[in-house]
């Protein structure tokens, strides 16, 4: 297992939903691009999914066409340099066994052994690191993995394609925000992600289906939900992002150059979202179907 695509894999933003009301329910009637032009500006801003199928992955043609015509690409995040392992690993003398009710570490042993993993090494991983192992471990076991995600693809294709290429934050940043989120969050989290183990990759098809169907309604259902079952964490690591960004945003879209910025769908959707607060800032945005 390649715990680097473990920590990168934090910034998927996952589905969360309920075990009492399936985000299956909610899936939107109405659709429309996760993509939006910032009018009188050469930006464009696109909502990504982070893992995507082996079958089924690629860009929808008006975002292959603002790709090919940008000269540069930013994204949240350098996608290949591993972060500091401090940020995932748990401080010696403190095993996950004892950062988590005896109950939730049951059920993740469990399921841990259940995949064949070293249990030593589970105690060796912060909650939520542990979470989101499992979970894309289940996920890459259907076919569903990091390496045909919007994000990475389109990593890899600005090397080949001789396009300048940005971030928006260090590596770290997003995983030091999950190391600062109360402990009973992190450790529904990972109750979450264990108990039962299907219900994580439920959420994970439904993220999917959302981003094939440009349905950013799906998205804006999920993220309300998740800020309400981890309102510390989650606000940190989506809407104050989102703010931390604006800055560099606004001077993207100043600066002239063809741009295409890609970021988490979840990123794009709602009241603080990166579009109402581009438009906060004076912008006007339009969609691009």
């Amino acid at each position: 297992m390649c715990y680097r695509h473990v920590a990168t894999l934090v910034l998927i933003k996952s589905v969360i939903k309920s075990k009492g009301a399936p985000i299956e329910d909610a899936i939107s009637e109405g659709r429309s691009a996760v993509l939006w032009h910032v009018v009188g500006t050469n930006l464009h801003l696109m909502g990504s999914i982070h893992v995507l199928e082996q079958t089924r992955h690629g860009l929808f043609p008006e975002a292959e066409h603002i790709y090919q015509t940008a000269h540069r690409v930013t994204f949240e995040h350098d996608m290949v340099t591993p972060p500091n392992p401090t940020l995932t690993q748990n401080i010696v003398g403190m095993p996950l066994s004892t950062q988590v009710p005896p109950a939730v570490f049951a059920n993740t042993a469990r399921e841990w052994a259940n995949l064949g993993l070293d249990p030593a090494r589970l105690e060796q991983l912060q909650p939520w690191v542990a979470a989101i192992a499992i979970a894309f471990i289940h996920a890459a076991r259907r076919g569903i993995d990091e390496a045909h995600g919007v994000d990475k693809v389109l990593w890899g294709r600005t090397d080949q394609d001789g396009k300048t290429r940005t971030t928006l934050e260090k590596p770290g940043d997003a995983l030091a925000i999950f190391g600062l989120s109360p402990a009973h969050e992190k450790a529904s989290f990972l109750d979450y992600a264990t108990n039962p183990p299907t219900a994580f990759q439920d959420d994970i098809d439904v993220m999917i289906e959302a981003w094939h169907n440009h349905d950013d309604g799906t998205f804006e259902r999920i993220l309300d939900h998740r800020l309400r079952m981890w309102p510390v964490g989650f606000e940190k690591l989506v809407t104050g992002r989102n703010r931390a960004w604006i800055p560099d945003l606004v001077q993207l879209a100043a600066d002239r150059i063809p741009t295409l910025v890609v970021i988490g769908a979840l990123h794009c959707v709602g009241k603080e979202g990166i579009p109402k607060l581009l438009e906060g800032q004076g912008s006007r945005l339009s969609r691009v179907v």
